[in-house]
């Protein structure tokens, strides 16, 4: 079916060589206007043309610093570095370089860093089990939430309950 409709297509562009040169000669009258506009446009300001300013990296500031916010408000939500990009809409990579450049770590470290003090707290003062932490400071799995806890503190996280809880009243 496919190979028809290019076959067709193609002794269609054959039988009408003249709509073809008409096409072609219409989208280049375009682009010239266009690009006659763009320069007269240049031309009109003169040496008034804005000098670059710092106002974008003002702006990643902002934005990396509003991302950190809602990632402090959010931590226990699953979150991508696809979701990360589009709520601020940049680039993923462009993203991690952002967020390293202004708060020393990348987007995942921060997180992780938000979901141990997390999964402290939840340790020292409540008696929900590791796993419901796990779950409920936002990891998907209750062994790599453990592995990381042990790299972060160098214990299980029920071994560090053990030795921190605070007794209820």
């Amino acid at each position: 079916m496919n190979a028809l409709v290019a076959l067709l297509s193609a002794d269609w562009v054959q039988q009408h060589p003249d709509i073809i040169h008409e096409m072609a000669h219409s989208d280049l009258a375009t682009i010239l206007s266009l690009t006659r506009h763009v320069l007269s446009s240049y031309d009109k300001l003169g040496d008034n043309i804005p000098a670059p300013t710092n106002k974008r990296i003002a702006s990643t500031k902002e934005t990396v610093e509003m991302l950190v916010r809602w990632m402090e408000e959010s931590y226990w939500d699953n979150i991508t570095l696809q979701t990360l990009a589009e709520r601020v809409h940049f680039n993923s990579s462009y993203l991690v370089r952002m967020f390293r450049r202004y708060q020393g770590e990348t987007p995942f470290q921060f997180l992780n860093r938000l979901r141990m003090k997390a999964a402290i707290s939840y340790l020292a003062n409540s008696n929900l089990t590791v796993e419901e932490i796990s779950y409920t400071i936002g990891y998907q799995s209750i062994h790599y939430f453990s592995r990381l806890f042990k790299q972060t503190y160098g214990k299980s996280p029920s071994q560090w309950r053990i030795e921190h809880k605070i007794p209820s009243s």
